[in-house]
């Protein structure tokens, strides 16, 4: 009984989202007062665009004059597209790249001069943004060209797959300034890669290029160097995400109900995620096609 409670307080109505793990100790209203408190420190923005014909998403790291360094006013505008994107209920994907040839350096330097006596904050509101992007019911992919050092390496754990042009490059690097990770990206890289590997990587600093992130585990695919990192990730979610938006966001949900819960809980969610597409008028036109063995 009480695994069902559970269960059915969690399971979402179609087209949400099955839960966020998010581990936020502040009330909306003092996140509320830390957007505002950020917002203050401009520069750069996060921009999101939203395709309705295909249903795939794109939010844009924009700071090229930094290397795409997140300003205090960009931890907000991703916030933001965050809080947009929960309530895209007829989406399926969502890309995260960065603009000119890169995808984030991590935090702006005058930011992180300007937040030396309050990181805590910092860290909560980015810690927030990043669990509830990886939770979204979207699939999410960060489409890597150039660097993602520090924090961009950070924000890369927080999608499902991660996809590298051959020449990018990702080091988590905060120990080089004697700092660690604070954006959420040791938990999600330990989850990804198991505690040896997320400890090598952190304890030492090293930047890997596409071929090494894609040996170990980190990259999930080595993309063809030529074209616009966008468009390349766009084409890699079509090939990999095949399905139709309400099949889609049930599957995310079902693996991180997989994830989340013990197995009792997640066959339950599973069972009730699959009604939510069984007999329906998209499933009924697949088998007229006989789209199974094509």
């Amino acid at each position: 009984m009480l695994i069902q409670s559970i269960v059915k307080v969690l399971l979402p109505a179609a087209g949400q989202s099955i839960h966020s793990r998010c581990i936020c100790h502040r009330s909306l209203s003092s996140l509320s007062e830390l957007r505002n408190q950020f917002q203050k420190l401009p520069g750069g923005s996060v921009d999101l665009a939203k395709d309705e014909t295909s249903g795939i998403a794109t939010v844009i790291i924009n700071n090229p004059g930094r290397k795409n360094a997140f300003t205090g006013k960009m931890m907000v505008d991703f916030y933001d597209c965050v809080s947009d994107l929960e309530k895209w209920v007829t989406g399926k994907c969502v890309i995260l790249a960065g603009c000119d040839g890169t995808f984030c350096s991590g935090g702006d330097l005058q930011t992180v001069q300007a937040n030396l006596s309050n990181g805590e904050e910092m860290s909560e509101l980015m810690q927030n943004a990043t669990a509830r992007l990886f939770n979204l019911p979207l699939v999410s992919v960060a489409a890597i060209d150039g660097h993602a050092l520090g924090g961009g390496a950070e924000l890369a754990t927080a999608c499902d797959f991660r996809i590298m042009k051959p020449t990018a490059k990702v080091g988590f690097v905060q120990v080089k300034l004697n700092i660690a990770t604070g954006w959420g990206g040791c938990t999600r890289l330990v989850e990804l890669l198991g505690r040896t590997k997320a400890l090598r990587l952190l304890s030492s600093g090293m930047i890997m290029n596409a071929e090494t992130a894609y040996r170990i585990g980190f990259a999930d695919d080595i993309l063809d160097e030529n074209g616009d990192i966008v468009e390349l990730g766009k084409q890699w979610l079509i090939e990999n995400c095949i399905g139709n938006a309400a099949a889609t966001r049930v599957i995310k949900q079902m693996v991180l109900a997989g994830v989340q819960f013990d197995e009792a809980a997640s066959l339950k969610c599973e069972r009730q995620l699959f009604c939510q597409v069984w007999g329906k008028e998209t499933h009924r036109e697949a088998l007229s096609m006989n789209k199974k063995h094509k």
